[in-house]
């Protein structure tokens, strides 16, 4: 890291030196020096005590601290500056207490100097395959649709009637076309196991096919249901076939 003082002198915390940019002069410092001054810029203008000092700098790398070499080093970091060119008193002594850098020099670093800012967030370009992916998931989608309503068109025009509206479930409305036995087809198990659920809007269409086979063989039945949820946008079909023997 770098710290700018006063303009013209820069503290290298890699390098352990301190550099007149004005005149070239350079001091190097101690490993202690370095420590103990970048813990001071680090926190200017904070009160650091000579406790906190002594375990950042010196307990903390092995060294033994006291009152007498914690000044010496002060002074001689006071004396470089003062070597250099500042003029201000850089180090402030709180008495009783430990010291600070002083207001009223100018101090900046890396930090000062780089802008933070967030890039918008922009949304991803699909890949030309995707969209062709996503595309041929929507025929995939549609074409059952398709299927049976072309299958439900087949079987009203068989009847040649057009499906009108032939009662109301809550909010379910079903349609048909001829007379339905609509209750009986709703009531089949096989077409709604777990019963129709008429909580949200949907259409019914029903369309029932009812032949007697010849020589009273039985009956054939043919039952289509096109269910469509409206809030969901979805259709789903039934198909249902039945010989009941005479």
């Amino acid at each position: 890291m770098r710290f700018d003082i006063e303009g013209f002198i820069t503290f290298d915390t890699e390098e352990a030196s301190l550099v007149n940019l004005l005149t070239g002069d350079c001091i190097e410092l101690s490993a202690t020096s370095t420590r103990l001054l970048t813990n001071l810029l680090q926190y200017r203008g904070d009160i650091i005590s000579r406790v906190d000092i002594f375990q950042s700098v010196f307990e903390k790398y092995g060294a033994r601290p006291s009152n007498s070499n914690l000044n010496q080093y002060i002074s001689t970091l006071r004396r470089s500056l003062a070597d250099l060119g500042v003029e201000k008193n850089v180090i402030i002594t709180v008495p009783r207490i430990g010291f600070k850098i002083s207001e009223e020099v100018i101090i900046t670093s890396d930090n000062d100097y780089s802008s933070s800012f967030t890039l918008p967030t922009l949304a991803p370009e699909l890949p030309r395959r995707s969209l062709l992916w996503q595309h041929r998931k929507v025929a995939i989608l549609f074409i059952p649709l398709v299927i049976a309503l072309m299958l439900l068109s087949q079987f009203f025009t068989h009847q040649k009637q057009s499906p009108t509206a032939i009662f109301t479930q809550d909010k379910c409305i079903f349609y048909g076309a001829g007379a339905l036995r609509a209750g009986e087809i709703l009531r089949n198990k096989k077409l709604f196991p777990s019963g129709l659920d008429c909580s949200t809007p949907k259409k019914i269409y029903l369309f029932n096919r009812q032949l007697n086979q010849e020589q009273d063989l039985g009956i054939y039945m043919d039952i289509f249901i096109l269910k469509c949820d409206m809030k969901y946008q979805q259709c789903h079909s039934y198909y249902y076939k039945e010989i009941k023997n005479a």
